[in-house]
């Protein structure tokens, strides 16, 4: 059996944390032992989900808490836990490789940094990811991305500087089929009108996600229309966000639904998605929610890579909000939730595709 220790923030609602948890139900458990490394529990139904898949979650304290801190933690748990094939470190930039180095330190043999966003805010993030791009080859033995931006955001110059391996962001999509019972479940839970269209976003409540210009957007649309926005999710952001709502004439159609274990029933109550993102790796709602057969409108920082179907249509993120409510006004909510789980099932986001490719990597050896 193969040992792989999977190494992230934490288990909640988030596009990587969804990845994994996609491989992880999926992956063959008789040869490949997953366990977690995070830095925060947040004892919530990933989490006992992961451990009812059999994974132990082990807890470090993270930099914030002093690097020094940090760092011992790390030499503490892989003294005591040096056992593992691979470490897999799922990461939006280069700037914390700590475990893989310190891994490598404690004999692990196949280190993998996986790139899953194209940019990170803050100089200090910024000045880090260019140094550890300089040392890069000697800290991991290989690079995934989930896009060629996303690579070329942790590379540089992939072709160049280092090779890296595509892996799809791929999801069990008979799961996101289109279902009418959990559209009338969520619309009876949220007091949602037959007569409102309903649009949203699922995904964690950061300035990423550019959140405030979507409440903008949705404040043009209300202006002539009837409309519910359901944000879907958590974050650091949610408290400035929701005071930020209240300054909205549309404050009282804005729902905050918070983080849920059911977030794929979404996808059914939706009559529309709304991502103008700042920058992405390769988001795995959008394949989610074209699975469900649901029209997105997203913004031009969003890959190419993820567009499988016609329903994403991309909107340049320096057009004003207005102008994204007149974009949106023009999909009908009445057009027939048409089946692209096929579209789906043939691309390479089927997840079969992605946990192939997976085992296969875990197999090599270095």
């Amino acid at each position: 059996m193969i040992k792989i220790l999977q190494v992230l923030d934490c288990l909640g609602t988030g596009g990587i944390q969804s990845f994994i948890m996609n491989i992880y139900r999926n992956i063959d458990k008789r040869q490949y032992k997953f366990d977690f490394l995070v830095t925060r529990r947040l004892e919530n139904s990933l989490e006992k989900e992961a451990e009812e898949l059999g994974a132990n979650i082990y807890v470090v304290p993270p930099r914030s808490q002093g690097i020094r801190k940090n760092k011992q933690a790390l030499k503490r748990f892989f003294s005591e836990h040096s056992d593992y094939d691979v470490i897999h470190e799922h990461e939006s930039s280069l700037s914390y490789v700590e475990p893989l180095i310190i891994g490598k330190q404690f004999g692990i043999q196949k280190r993998i940094f996986h790139s899953h966003n194209t940019n990170q805010k803050g100089l200090v993030h910024k000045v880090a990811h260019i140094f550890n791009q300089i040392r890069l080859r000697n800290i991991v033995t290989d690079v995934f991305a989930c896009s060629e931006l996303a690579a070329k955001w942790a590379l540089g110059n992939p072709n160049r500087n280092y090779p890296y391996v595509f892996i799809p962001n791929g999801i069990d999509v008979n799961r996101f089929e289109f279902n009418s019972a959990y559209c009338t479940e969520l619309k009876e839970e949220f007091g949602i009108e037959e007569d409102y269209s309903v649009l949203g976003l699922i995904g964690r409540l950061t300035r990423q996600k550019n959140h405030r210009f979507l409440i903008d957007v949705f404040d043009s649309l209300c202006e002539n229309g009837k409309y519910k926005l359901l944000l879907i999710g958590d974050g650091e952001l949610r408290t400035e966000l929701e005071n930020y709502a209240k300054t909205k004439k549309c404050c009282a159609n804005i729902i905050f639904v918070g983080d849920r274990n059911d977030a794929y029933k979404f996808y059914s109550v939706l009559d529309c998605m709304i991502m103008p993102s700042i920058n992405e790796g390769l988001p795995v709602t959008l394949v989610e929610a074209q699975a469900s057969g649901l029209p997105c409108f997203v913004s031009d920082k969003v890959t190419k890579m993820v567009k499988i179907t016609d329903l994403l249509h991309y909107l340049p993120l320096n057009n004003n909000p207005i102008e994204w409510a007149e974009h949106i006004k023009s999909f009908s909510k009445e057009q027939c939730r048409k089946s692209y789980l096929n579209d789906v099932l043939k691309s390479d986001f089927n997840i079969c595709n992605t946990v192939r490719i997976i085992e296969n990597e875990y197999n090599k050896n270095h």
